[in-house]
């Protein structure tokens, strides 16, 4: 805006300034130095910043050598000739920094050269001219030489406004790129950062249940099975007393085992994080020469602590079959999380290797429907212990494993999570069950011996 403002005062000081130099005249000459000038004023501005955006004032500057009614223009001239030499020495300027040497040289700013020479040439023109008349012909001159000079200077300052105004907004462009950049990074970092605090929880509070679950647990187990006893062999004395106080003793150790039990079943679950477990076992090839490209694709947001571990194990066992007994390239991992079951399939598009010697020795003697290796053994067990099905095979696409948990076993608990740890509970009761059993059966086989020796 500023630069059209002053190039239109410049205009008006140029048509002003030649018709001081023809005594004020309107010829068909003029008409053409008028329109030739503002055509290439246009020009330029609409072809910086080109090199060759000034190209059209050189070319007038010299034809004001034959046609004397455009030297009043030569200033405006000027003025567009000193703004294209100093946008191109601007550009060399930032090329010669970045390779950190000296280009300005004849050979790069050739053309620069021959607009300051043309600008010159004109300039002596208007000088030496013979069309200015009047008794104040010499003060026309000297007055033409210094506006163009002052458009010279004022073309120069123009450009090198122009220049720092736009290394201003790219300085800006970078800072706020820069500040941006610095903000993503920094809000990956705080994710990465609540995200391995995160996975540290989950795997203290895992590790807490098991201690108090391998500790403290079986020394309760210990101490019920002991009250129990204690109280058997005082029932078979007849002591109601020490009975009665041996089995308060027992209560309060259930009790105490219950409690522990809530606690750790809690800390499980806690420690149970679906997504995180298979996106860990979805990179179980992460690292390996020639592995295939695995993408997952994961619906499952809630599942017990059971489940999750045998779809992990499932993702592993898959995983390692596919490089170990296939040429895959590609692993698709699929788990859908139904109304009534949970659904994985594991698909690649490798052919299984025949050639394999391990292979081989599983298979042997096997019909291709009938295949059933160590890890397609373990892959079925794992679905078969919570109630569902697996069904691992050849297809159109290549080898895929199709795994199915149904939900319904996991419905009369509470929390699913607990459902594992009920299990558990119920297994250890009757072992403790069993023991006291047992340690009964020998108190009455020797409390009938000695009634016998009496």
């Amino acid at each position: 805006m500023v630069r059209g403002a002053f190039k239109l005062v410049l205009w008006v000081l140029c048509v002003s300034f030649g018709l001081l130099l023809h005594g004020g005249s309107l010829s068909a000459a003029s008409v053409f130095a008028l329109c030739a000038s503002i055509a290439s004023a246009a020009l330029y501005e609409g072809l910086a910043p080109s090199r060759f955006a000034a190209a059209s004032s050189a070319v007038l500057a010299m034809m004001a050598i034959g046609l004397p009614q455009l030297y009043a223009f030569v200033p405006l001239f000027a003025f567009d000739i000193a703004s294209a030499v100093m946008t191109r020495i601007g550009v060399e300027g930032r090329v010669s920094m970045k390779r950190h040497a000296s280009t300005f040289t004849l050979r790069t700013l050739w053309f620069e050269y021959l607009l300051i020479i043309c600008i010159i040439t004109s300039t002596f023109m208007l000088l030496g001219s013979q069309h200015v008349h009047g008794d104040d012909s010499l003060a026309l001159r000297l007055g033409g030489l210094c506006l163009v000079a002052l458009s010279f200077c004022s073309g120069m300052a123009s450009s090198l406004v122009a220049n720092l105004r736009r290394r201003i907004l790219l300085a800006n462009d970078e800072r706020r790129d820069l500040r941006r950049r610095m903000h993503h990074d920094a809000l990956v970092a705080e994710d990465e950062r609540r995200s391995a605090m995160h996975d540290a929880t989950l795997a203290e509070r895992t590790r807490i249940a098991r201690e108090i679950h391998d500790g403290v647990g079986h020394m309760l187990t210990r101490g019920i099975m002991q009250a129990h006893t204690s109280q058997v062999i005082s029932m078979l004395a007849a002591d109601t007393q020490n009975a009665r106080s041996f089995g308060d003793v027992e209560a309060t150790f259930t009790e105490a085992m219950n409690a522990v039990r809530s606690t750790v079943h809690d800390l499980d679950d806690e420690g149970n994080d679906v997504a995180l477990q298979i996106e860990s076992a979805s990179r179980t090839l992460q690292g390996l020469a020639q592995s295939p490209r695995v993408t997952l694709e994961n619906e499952v947001r809630q599942a017990p602590a059971p489940i999750t571990r045998c779809l992990a194990m499932t993702i592993r066992e898959s995983l390692n079959n596919a490089v170990r007994h296939s040429s895959a390239t590609q692993v698709g991992i699929v788990l859908r999380d139904m109304p009534a079951l949970w659904q994985l399939v594991i698909q690649d598009n490798g052919a299984h290797n025949p050639s394999d010697a391990a292979y081989l020795a599983v298979h042997a003697h096997t019909r291709w429907g009938d295949m059933r290796g160590m890890g397609i053994a373990d892959i079925e067990a794992r679905a078969q212990e919570f109630g569902g099905s697996a069904l691992c095979g050849p297809n159109a696409q290549g080898w895929r494993v199709f795994v199915s948990l149904p939900k319904e076993p996991w419905k009369q608990y509470g929390s699913a999570d607990h459902a594992e740890h009920a299990g558990q509970d119920h297994a250890e009761q009757v072992h403790a069950q069993s023991a006291v059993a047992e340690q009964s059966s020998g108190i009455e086989l020797v409390e009938r011996r000695r009634r016998g020796v009496q």
